[in-house]
């Protein structure tokens, strides 16, 4: 059965699950608060091997090569001399791609429109109904759905209509992007050859990393620096969360003892950008008591990007609704199918987020014993022999068992999963009240 469904949120979780609801047959109406589809970052984002997988299954890894392109590997960098701590290669199951933000939501905006969706633009949404279901827009028009998606961010407007109160948390650590055009990285002997490498190459510090790729398609090199736990004094606009700056004056003494090289490439930066990070503290649940409105992506779990892992769990989150919804064949089917999605999204988050936090930590190891012992163990670290892996969540972190639990997950097979489960356990109810009769 197919079902009237609104999105509220033209990001990577609001458009993922338009394509993947269409698709479907669904139909799909998408109302984004902003006017255009431009971003005011125009940083790189990463798409993990499970959200790689999605998009193949969708049919558009094809064109997602026309503003993204396969990293091949990770070069593992250390901060103080540009020299390499351990190289990995990432293809075939372990492929990570690698583009700009900006330019990965207007692919799957024009994706989704393909797919039959109808996607406004300036169309901020107000309340929201949980009963009906519906959404009233800040113009006063009110659109009534089968199923209302909140995949409006961290700032989600669904997620504090289910949860008044529900605020997202901002931390004491900031992003910092910088954007070198290709010539002024060409023009210098010392950064021309890093332009030319795919590989995304993290950049491993003391209380701060940061990671590196070139766009090609944009001919820029993208450069993100993440800080962690920085005195807010340090920043003139605290209140700003985003905010484009004109130099990272304001962060110039955690560069000391950094590669001469990184501080180069900096230098060449004619853009930079500030984000001051947030969180959104795990709910409870993501769906509605009237079982018709739930909440996915960042709304539900924004989380640090230390593992690089959002824009992957967006997708995810927008192939479950997609197969769980396969599963009804009537509108009373909707709450109890939304209610195995919203168990399955958030038990994958859950797993992640530590991941991510505990990431971070890897990364920032001060010098010492313990950064050497870190170094080597990444040296002899191949994420291509863990293929073909029993997959477990409650594997140590970054064991063959985990890597696999990331980079294999099927969210078709997760809602299988659930399904056999809930098949039998009905089956040892009735067993067991039939031998008491």
């Amino acid at each position: 059965m197919t079902f009237n469904i609104a999105i509220v949120g033209a990001g990577i979780a609001g458009l993922g699950a338009a394509i993947a609801l269409s698709r479907d047959g669904h139909t799909v109406t998408v109302y984004e608060r902003r006017a255009t589809s431009k971003e005011e970052s125009g940083s790189g984002i990463q798409i993990q091997p499970s959200g790689v997988k999605i998009l193949q299954k969708w049919g558009l890894l094809d064109d997602l090569g026309k503003i993204a392109h396969e990293s091949g590997q990770l070069e593992l960098i250390r901060y103080a001399d540009g020299n390499v701590i351990a190289t990995q290669q990432r293809k075939g199951a372990r492929s990570q791609w690698y583009c700009l933000r900006t330019e990965l939501r207007k692919f799957l905006l024009e994706a989704a429109i393909s797919a039959g969706a109808s996607v406004q633009f300036d169309a901020p949404v107000q309340s929201v109904n949980l009963e009906a279901p519906s959404i009233t827009l800040a113009n006063g028009s009110t659109i009534s759905a089968d199923i209302i998606v909140g995949a409006d961010g961290t700032n989600s407007v669904v997620r504090k209509a289910i949860f008044p109160g529900s605020e997202r948390r901002v931390t004491n650590d900031y992003a910092f992007q910088a954007s070198i055009p290709r010539d002024a990285m060409l023009a210098d002997e010392d950064t021309r050859e890093i332009y030319h490498m795919l590989a995304a190459r993290p950049w491993l510090g003391p209380s701060s990393w940061a990671l590196t790729s070139t766009a090609p398609h944009q001919e820029v090199y993208d450069i993100q620096f993440l800080l962690w736990d920085r005195a807010v004094d340090r920043d003139p606009h605290p209140d700003k969360l985003i905010e484009p700056l004109e130099d990272l004056a304001m962060i110039e003494d955690v560069f000391e003892g950094w590669s001469p090289l990184f501080v180069k490439m900096l230098s060449k930066s004619v853009k930079f950008l500030k984000w001051r990070l947030v969180e959104v503290p795990p709910p409870p649940t993501s769906l509605a008591p009237g079982g018709k409105v739930i909440f996915i992506g960042d709304a539900c779990h924004g989380m640090d990007p230390n593992a690089g892992f959002g824009a992957a769990l967006a997708l995810e989150d927008a192939a479950t609704l997609a197969a769980v919804l396969r599963k009804a064949s009537v509108s009373a089917d909707i709450p109890r199918y939304l209610s195995i999605c919203d168990k399955i999204v958030r038990e994958r988050s859950s797993a992640v987020r530590p991941y991510s936090a505990y990431m971070g930590r890897f990364f920032t190891v001060p010098d010492g014993p313990m950064q050497q012992k870190r170094d080597q163990g990444m040296k002899k670290f191949d994420p291509n022999r863990v293929v073909g892996v029993k997959a477990s969540k409650l594997a140590r972190y970054n064991t063959p068992e985990w890597v696999s639990y990331l980079d294999d997950y099927s969210p078709d097979e997760a809602v299988d999963e659930i399904l056999r489960q809930d098949a039998d356990g009905k089956a040892q109810v009735k067993q067991v009240v039939s031998s008491k009769l």
